[in-house]
């Protein structure tokens, strides 16, 4: 709580009021940390394999994101410890650098059979028209498309 005086002649009185993790949040990260009250990089592991459907992240992927918490949420995590706290994990889930909602991918096929992943910022205005004709999105190439939908032309 912080106490001020205000012009010398009254005092304000402040609570200070933190976010405590919504109780679904407590539940996954009771289930997942099996009841203790820290969660490792394993535990961590099996939560984004089973809850976020990351199914290729491995132990040195959890221990990374576990390292990234820390350090974002307290000075000198790196020699303190390597397990999450119920906090740590509500803070994790909620950080959209952390964890995004969404990873976007487009797949690009171009006639020569090239193909490559790109993310949404690849593409800018200064590429070609027929550069967009080409583009696929989630494994399916636009001319693939194209072929099964019907356009009406405007009399």
């Amino acid at each position: 709580m912080g106490t001020y005086r205000m012009c010398g002649c009254f005092t304000r009185k402040f609570k200070v009021i933190e976010e405590a993790p919504p109780p679904d949040v407590k539940a996954a990260f009771d289930k997942y940390a099996e009841g203790g009250d820290q969660m490792t990089a394993k535990q961590l592991r099996k939560f984004l394999v089973e809850v976020q459907g990351q199914n290729c992240a491995t132990v040195a992927d959890a221990e990374e994101i576990a390292l990234q918490v820390l350090q974002k949420r307290h000075h000198m995590a790196r020699f303190r410890r390597h397990a999450l706290t119920n906090d740590d994990f509500y803070q994790y889930l909620f950080s959209a650098d952390l964890n995004p909602p969404i990873d976007t991918k487009v797949r690009v096929y171009m006639e020569d059979g090239w193909n490559l992943d790109f993310k949404k910022t690849h593409f800018d205005t200064f590429s070609p028209p027929d550069f967009y004709t080409r583009v696929g999105i989630a494994g399916v190439p636009a001319a693939e498309r194209t072929k099964k939908t019907k356009t009406k032309d405007d009399d």
